[in-house]
Formats: C-alpha cells, structure tokens, sequence
C-alpha cells in the first residue's frame, strides 16, 4: 500500500550463498519501511501522545475505538468517584430485548408498507444483536433493505445528472448515532444517568463547542471527542467493553433506521422526486428546481421531530455501481469527487486493498471527464498503479498455501516458489502465477479470460523488488487486460458488448 521499491520477506535460514548478507539487506529494508510509515502517520501518533500528556491516560498504542472507550472511562471515574475496577467489570446482560419497548413513540408512518413494518418490528423479541432483522420493503419503486446494523438502498449501475430542471441533493444526519443518543437522553444501564450527562455535557457539548471557534479549536480534543462521541455505539455491543448494553445497541440502530424511512416517506410524497440512496445516516435525491421549497420545509418538520440536524450536499453527477459503489461529482467543483468502494483511486487509507488502480482511474477519468480509457492507461506511467498484491493465508479445507511462478523452458516446467506477500503486474512477456495448497490444489491467480470464442492467457511479472526501466514500455505491461478490466465495469452501466482486443 505504500508502494516500496523492496517488500520481500526474511529470507529462511541458510537460503542461498549469501544468506547472511539477505538478513542484513531485509532489516534495513524493514526500518526503512517503518520510517516511512511513521512519516504516513504522524498526525495519528501526534493525537495520542496530545491526549495522553492532557488526560493522563497511556493512548500512544490505542485504536481509534480504544480512545474513545479510555477517555469516556477517565472522565466518567473522575466524576462518579467511582473504583476504576467497579467500572470495568459492569456489564448490562439481556436475555431477550423486546423491541415494542425501544422504538421511540414518535417514530410514525402514513403508508400501509411502513406501517406494517412498524407493526412487526414492534412485535419481535429478539436475543442477539446481529442476524435477526431482515425487511426488503418495496416502496414507490424504490426498495428499502432492513437490518440489525442498518437500513440501505440504492438505485443499481445508474448515471444520474442534474441539468436545468432538476437537482441531486445529499442530505446527512450530522453525527447520527451520538446525535441519537444525546437528544433522547439514551446510556448503558448499569452506568446510569451520570453517563449521558457526561457523554453530553462533558464530550459531545464540548467537541461542538471546540470546532465552532473560527480557528477551529483544539485540534486534539475534537478529534478525540469525536472517537469518544461514536465509541458508546459500537462498544455498547462489545461483551468485553465496560460500556456493553445490547439494548442500547439496538435502540439507537432500530431507530436510526425508522427516523430514516419517516424522512424518505415524507419527501416521496413530493411530485417529481427520485430517491437515489439511503445509507445509515442519510440519503439523496433528484428533484424538480421548483419543488426545493417543499423539500426543505418536509426536512425542516422532520427535524423538529426528532431533534437531529441535517447537513446538506449538493451533486452534479453520480455513477452509482451499488450503495457501496458510487462516484459522486459535487456542485462544488473545488472539491473532488467523492469516490467510494471499488471506484476508489486517490488517498486510499493504508489497511484497504488498491490491487490495480488504474482500473478505478480510468473508470473516473471516462465518466467524468470524458477521457477514453485507452488513452488514460497507456499514458499512465506510475508503475505501481499496474500493480496487486496477494497474500498466502491457511485454509482449513486445503491447508497452508504459498504461491508459485510458473513458465516453461525448452518444454520443462520451471516452478519457483514466492514469498508469502506477493505483487505482480499483467505483462505480455511474464509467467503464471499460481496459488498452491498443501493437499496440492492450484488456482491461477488472474486466471484466463473468455469471450466468445477468444480465450486469453494473463501473465504476470513478479515485483516484490522493484526494477527501473528506462522506457516505460520496457515493462511490457499487458494493456489488454487492464483496459478489458475497465470495459467490464463501464458496460454494467453502458450496452456494449466485451472484447478482449479492440
């Protein structure tokens, strides 16, 4: 993810004539590669150390999560004088959660579709947290999907635009769940009442007040505030968590998810409107530029509702593959386009996947600035972007795997067996790379590809370590696949049929 020149592993004991030599050149290697990774996060070593030395807490090693959950838990012992060990062994245990008893009673519905949800939901008694909720409500042409972690929908490989008649407006619920939680004045059972006013008064009040100070505030406790303000949720369903309080999961879930469908209910009723998404915490929509006011006014009571605070974003385009899947063109063309899931490219964070990356470029590059995809991957020149990684893991079924080359020479298959982190890239002159298993299954990694009667063969070039070559052509980047790759994704929203060679 970093792309380093070397990412080999430690060589084994005794591994050729220089082995020694191989040790000495892989831990440089490895503080090389720590250094830089350091230099990649500072800012989020600087957060912890800040917040260590203010609230006299150790979070130089400490999740995301874990700031939050510490720092609730320092504030929270300071102020109820309670024994740090009572406080990390309570516990709220729930056999059943009854959810007629957790639905707020202003959560209400006009269609018989909702209502009736609303009916059953109110009728379930449930004793797990997860796998348990499952609605698919079809409504107005538009399918709402249900769940114990949230509500989504999605139109599915569309292109939507705004023009001179109508808008796309993305409307969300600013921090939905602690928002959730403050305004009905929700907490963990065994913690009590001197929970929320802590979470409100002494984490959630004080971000908001640090971020509305024109220079932005302290930088430290807004971010960490913010950790603390969304780690109740998810440590309220932690059975290891001194926070765990499964009803206070579902609770703020479940009614996530209902406020969500009362908003969507009510700006359906709107002439003209098209409801693209609905995710979570919010959802967008295309919409006649004479029915904004109406708009607006039905986001405005629904606010009063239930006391939560929409932010608005306005789109000129979206390519939507799924819920999960979409770039977004904003208004503001200051900003760059948001680009979610497999259509993801720039800034990537370092614990995702970017394997070939300039597929999702020249995917954005064709829709939204008109560039053919030839044209964008041939005249790409950051090797890297060619490139994926794989890794062997152990199956229960088939045993440790590791990965092999294979070519052949003079009619002699020649294997040579690869470290166990591997990146490749497509070449026309490379070999096959293989997956193998101990029972000795093989899978082909980038395996062949047909269309019609065309079949084709992909061939890699291994790149652990990096090699320069002095014409780019020289890498002998096979531009067949990666521009086929791209083709597959754009058909699902154009009618072209797919060829392996244009």
């Amino acid at each position: 993810m970093m792309d380093l020149d070397n990412i080999e592993d430690m060589p084994s004991e005794g591994e050729g004539d220089n082995w020694e030599e191989q040790v000495l050149s892989y831990n440089l290697n490895d503080v090389i590669a720590t250094k830089e990774l350091y230099k990649r996060t500072v800012p989020m070593i600087k957060l912890r150390m800040e917040l260590s030395k203010l609230y006299k807490i150790n979070l130089e090693n400490a999740s995301d999560a874990k700031i939050g959950s510490e720092l609730l838990f320092k504030l929270y012992c300071n102020e109820t004088k309670r024994h740090p060990s009572d406080v990390r062994s309570g516990r709220t245990y729930r056999n059943i959660i009854s959810l007629n008893n957790i639905i707020f009673p202003y959560i209400e519905f006009k269609s018989e579709e909702f209502n009736l949800l609303l009916k059953d939901l109110k009728s379930k008694v449930i004793s797990r947290t997860k796998g348990e909720l499952d609605y698919e409500i079809p409504y107005k042409g538009f399918t709402f999907i249900y769940g114990s972690g949230g509500i989504h929908g999605s139109l599915s490989n569309k292109i939507i635009q705004s023009d001179e008649n109508y808008l796309i407006i993305d409307a969300d619920v600013g921090s939905l769940y602690p928002s959730i939680a403050v305004v009905n004045k929700m907490y963990p059972q065994h913690l009590g009442r001197e929970f929320y006013n802590i979470y409100k008064h002494e984490i959630v009040d004080v971000r908001l007040a640090e971020k509305a100070k024109k220079d932005k505030g302290n930088k430290s406790i807004v971010d960490g505030f913010k950790q603390a303000a969304n780690a109740t949720y998810g440590k309220s369903n932690d059975i290891y968590s001194w926070m765990y309080d499964p009803l206070y999961t579902m609770q703020t879930t479940i009614n996530g998810q209902l406020m969500l469908t009362m908003l969507a209910e009510s700006l359906l009723e709107i002439e003209g409107i098209q409801l693209i998404q609905i995710n979570t915490d919010g959802l967008t929509v295309k919409i006649p530029k004479n029915k904004t006011t109406d708009y607006y006014k039905k986001c405005n009571e629904w606010e009063k509702i239930t006391q939560l605070n929409l932010e608005y974003t306005g789109y000129k385009k979206m390519i939507i593959g799924d819920v999960n899947n979409y770039v977004a063109v904003y208004e503001d063309i200051k900003k760059f386009p948001k680009c979610k899931g497999r259509y993801e490219f720039k800034d990537i964070p370092l614990h995702k996947n970017k394997s070939h990356n300039i597929i999702p470029i020249a995917f954005f590059e064709y829709f939204v600035n008109g560039k053919p995809i030839e044209e964008s991957i041939r005249n790409h020149k950051n090797i890297f972007d060619f490139c994926a990684g794989v890794r062997a893991r152990k199956s229960e079924k088939r045993g440790q795997a590791y990965y092999e080359l294979h070519s052949l020479d003079k009619g002699e298959l020649i294997r040579k067996k690869l470290s166990k982190t591997v990146r490749y890239f497509v070449s026309t002159n490379g070999q096959y790379l293989l997956k193998c298993y101990e029972d000795g299954t093989l899978e082909q990694v980038e395996a062949p590809t047909k269309t019609g009667k065309l079949k084709k063969d992909w061939k890699v070039t291994y790149f652990n370590k990096k090699f320069d070559c002095n014409n780019f052509d020289d890498y002998k980047v096979d531009y067949n696949y990666y521009i086929f790759k791209t083709r597959e994704l754009i058909s699902l929203f154009e009618n072209r049929n797919l060829s392996l060679f244009e």
